[in-house]
């Protein structure tokens, strides 16, 4: 939708190049680019749901981090003041 109302606005704008004294093409532009802001608003916000979504779905859970390091580490004591490292390796 978001992608459809930016080609009309630029549709709009061809046209305001060839008949400049048009008023309707310009009311029109106008309308196509409000229209695709309120698209991107929308496609945006579905974008970062995704990426939290599969953020949750494939980082390794920080309590089985912290319970392998500790066990790996320094014999299954908990370091308070040891910082976490980060995931991926």
């Amino acid at each position: 939708m978001y992608d459809v109302a930016i080609i009309l606005s630029c549709v709009k704008q061809a046209r305001q190049t060839e008949s400049p004294t048009l008023v309707d093409s310009f009311v029109d532009d106008v309308n196509y680019t409000a229209i695709a802001g309120q698209f991107a608003a929308a496609q945006f916000e579905t974008i970062e749901d995704d990426i939290v979504a599969m953020a949750k779905r494939f980082a390794p859970k920080r309590e089985n981090l912290n319970a392998e390091n500790n066990s790996n580490n320094n014999g299954g004591n908990a370091d308070s003041n040891r910082v976490d490292p980060p995931a991926g390796g």
